[in-house]
């Protein structure tokens, strides 16, 4: 099942739907604006009435609405696209939108897919770099300078419009449009696909590569920028012709992904491309492997593979944190923690309850001897937090060794993965972690293990060069970090 846009959004739909997983076995979802709110049936009467108006229709004549031409729909729906139907910003980019029936469409998607009690199936789902950029400059058609930039973030925004403008200040004092279509895009796209990407076994992807032709006609702003839509011509080979070399091995890559993924769930086989592409989760564990114990070159790891990176370093950041606990967090990223002083009082009362709730357990020790060395260096304890010194008792580490420190010492990556999560779940009682996927080696990571031994070391995962910027200049990086 595969749809973009607008379609992606029905995708979803039924990807999340329990009376639909007998219909499909997978699921491919491009560009899906997840963010636009669908509408109950009482905020459609007002585009109802007016989409009636122009077809001299009342809205409750359903018949009338039949006897209307397509293209007398179109032209009506082009007419009340303009016009003020309601206050939810961005249903003024797609103002027909499905509706919520509390029967197939039971809410938002992204609530929906909160409360799944079902497994969900194989999916590949992703976005592009510049998706608002069409609607963005369509929308404003002069520069928008800072002043009326910090108006539009207001008006949109509205009680979270300083923490928006904190995040993304203008760029400059010359047109900022570039600037909304980069907020654009996290905000209705990015974001929201990444939040629907975590709770599937997906293969996500992030799309960075321009049309290398002339294909945008009048929408000359698009010349040069990712617009939505822009990997369509490269998925169905619509504009060969005019491809170039590069363009030409984009769209036979995505063309053997997708329709491999078609035929067998699996975007690398049976017809091999010229690069894997992992799931999240393998590249998770790859980075987790070889980090070498230290957590600020896992997340490095991760970050230079490219692709859907905060995801990726959400999984990492999980089981590297279970791993490693409190105190390898490197000192400069605790100092720049947003709300350092609250996140730190809330720990010290955890640690404080959890000794009265479990004085025999050691869960909290490693965290309180932190926090009360941290304490007494400020000479400002609290009673709970010397309560807490006094009956904190020595957290014991195991040995523990992370890389192949020379070429002797090289093991194999599966099984040295599979000890590291061996001590995660037992080398500490307080650190047991609830047994989920994430904690498994991935059934593909096993598969390979045989092919995997016969290296010198791990290799990491492969994404296509032209899907991901980061990709350019990781290579070097990563060889370097596993030797």
């Amino acid at each position: 099942m595969y749809g973009e846009s607008a379609g992606a959004q029905s995708t979803a739909l039924h990807y999340i739907t329990p009376e639909m997983q007998s219909f499909f076995q997978a699921a491919i979802i491009q560009s899906a604006p997840m963010s636009i709110p669908f509408r109950t049936y009482a905020e459609y009467i007002t585009p109802g009435v007016l989409l009636g108006e122009q077809l001299h229709c009342s809205y409750t004549n359903i018949s009338c609405f039949r006897a209307a031409s397509y293209q007398q729909i179109v032209d009506a729906q082009k007419i009340v696209n303009t016009m003020l139907t309601s206050l939810e910003i961005l249903l003024f980019f797609e103002p027909w939108v499905p509706v919520i029936d509390n029967s197939i469409v039971q809410g938002q998607v992204i609530d929906m897919i909160q409360n799944i009690s079902f497994p969900l199936k194989p999916l590949i789902i992703g976005t592009l770099t510049e998706e608002a950029v069409l609607y963005i400059y369509e929308g404003w058609h002069k520069p928008v300078y800072p002043e009326q930039y910090a108006e539009i973030l207001v008006a949109t925004f509205n009680r979270h419009a300083l923490k928006v403008l904190e995040r993304f200040p203008p760029q400059g004092t010359g047109d900022q449009r570039l600037r909304l279509a980069g907020i654009g895009t996290r905000w209705v796209f990015a974001c929201s696909t990444r939040v629907f990407a975590r709770k599937a076994a997906t293969y996500t992807y992030v799309f960075g590569y321009p049309l290398d032709f002339d294909g945008w006609d009048n929408l000359t702003f698009c010349v040069g920028h990712v617009c939505h839509g822009s990997e369509l011509p490269y998925v169905f080979e619509s504009a060969w012709v005019n491809f170039t070399d590069a363009g030409r091995k984009l769209a036979t890559n995505l063309v053997t992904y997708w329709t491999n993924f078609g035929k067998t769930h699996d975007p690398n086989q049976p017809v091999t491309p010229s690069l894997l592409w992992p799931k999240t989760s393998i590249a998770a564990l790859w980075a987790f492997w070889s980090d070498n114990g230290d957590f600020e070159k896992g997340v490095l790891a991760v970050v230079n593979l490219g692709d859907d990176t905060d995801t990726t370093a959400a999984i990492y950041g999980q089981l590297a944190g279970a791993y490693y606990g409190y105190e390898k967090l490197p000192k400069k990223w605790v100092e720049q923690v947003y709300a350092k002083t609250l996140i730190s009082g809330l720990s010290k009362w955890m640690v404080y309850e959890g000794s009265k709730w479990l004085p025999e357990e050691s869960a909290t020790s490693t965290i309180s001897s932190v926090i009360v060395e941290s304490a007494s260096r400020d000479g400002n304890q609290s009673s709970f937090e010397r309560a807490r010194c006094s009956s904190a008792q020595p957290w014991t580490k195991q040995d523990q060794k992370f890389g192949p420190n020379s070429s002797a010492e090289k093991l194999d990556a599966t099984s040295n993965l599979s000890s590291k999560f061996e001590q995660l779940n037992s080398h500490n009682a307080g650190h047991r972690s609830r047994q989920n996927n994430l904690l498994q080696p991935d059934p593909l990571v096993r598969s390979t293990s045989n092919r995997r031994s016969t290296s010198s070391h791990p290799k990491p995962p492969q994404h296509d060069d032209l899907t991901s910027v980061s990709k350019r200049k990781s290579s070097k990086f990563l060889t370097d970090n596993i030797e």
